[in-house]
């Protein structure tokens, strides 16, 4: 029986932008997963579902392009990119995160 693992390569990583002279703003901005581990970006969301992702712990020992997953099983049902939503034979539409990040 094969493991259907979830690895998303594109995401949206959080940047601080100058507004104005005096003021500044952050937004997320979408960006490949591996430009945003050699830069060093701390915080990940799902540019589909907006939903909280994180590095897996062999993300440096595996040999393949670095990725992320969704921390949650319940984002991963809904969202387009999800392996779970994926898979399902239910006809799920998919929706944002019950948390997303903001």
């Amino acid at each position: 029986m094969a493991v259907n693992t979830e690895k998303i390569y594109h995401c949206e990583v959080r940047r601080l932008f100058k507004k104005s002279k005096f003021t500044k703003e952050w937004r997320w901005m979408p960006k490949a997963v591996s430009e945003a581990v050699s830069s060093a970006d701390a915080k990940f969301r799902c540019k589909d579902c907006h939903g909280a992702l994180k590095l897996p712990l062999n993300h440096l020992a595996d040999a393949t392009t670095p990725h992320v997953v969704h921390k949650s099983r319940v984002d991963s049902e809904y969202c387009p990119a999800g392996v779970h939503f994926q898979l399902s034979k239910d006809g799920r539409e998919p929706r944002l995160s019950l948390k997303p990040l903001m």
